[in-house]
């Protein structure tokens, strides 16, 4: 009813309704949609590597301080067998 009044009081034909502004709004949700996707699959690939990262980084730490451990008790063997002969050496 309030159309058919509107078209009585400006009889001028009405414009069809534009597209652009809707295929703007779908294709704007469309790449957003395939960004957050790229941005999920890298940041789990991130994350993934992260822990690799982490457990290679622990594995070099554990090694490192075994060989410490190594040296160091090997030094400690040579340092108690001379210290052990030292005494011997002293006497007459």
């Amino acid at each position: 009813m309030l159309s058919q009044a509107a078209e009585r009081i400006d009889p001028m034909p009405r414009r069809p309704a534009r597209r652009w502004p809707m295929v703007a709004i779908v294709a704007g949700a469309a790449m957003g949609a395939i960004g957050f996707a790229l941005y999920r699959k890298s940041a789990q690939e991130w994350a993934e590597s992260m822990k690799d990262t982490a457990h290679d980084a622990t594995t070099w730490v554990n090694e490192k301080a075994d060989r410490a451990k190594e040296r160091a008790q090997h030094l400690g063997h040579h340092e108690t067998g001379h210290k052990a002969d030292e005494p011997a050496r002293k006497t007459p």
